[in-house]
């Protein structure tokens, strides 16, 4: 099952991923994060409940990332990863882009 919840609170805009965050939810995503708007200042990606993530989901990571240099989004976290997608992470030298824990 793969699914994508999102909530706005208190300038944190959190997303959290359960099953597979691969090309299937990246259009979903996609269209959550187009949601991110100023006063918001933190972009949480929650993965406590992904199985893994694909190429398709570390692009789009790239491309928000990108999205939000030089807005008042200061903050992209992504918290909770599992052991396989953290070694994913450290291979595409995430944490030199993304505050991950």
């Amino acid at each position: 099952m793969q699914d994508l919840t999102w909530v706005k609170e208190n300038k944190v805009f959190t997303v959290t991923i359960k099953g597979a965050f691969n090309a299937h939810l990246v259009q979903h995503f996609r269209k959550v994060f187009l949601e991110v708007e100023a006063p918001d200042t933190t972009f949480i990606i929650d993965l406590a409940d992904a199985e893994f993530i694909d190429s398709a989901a570390l692009g789009l990571m790239i491309h928000m990332k990108k999205k939000f240099k030089g807005t008042p989004l200061q903050t992209i976290k992504v918290i909770n990863s599992n052991e396989r997608v953290l070694k994913v992470f450290q291979i595409m030298r995430f944490h030199d882009m993304f505050e991950i824990s």
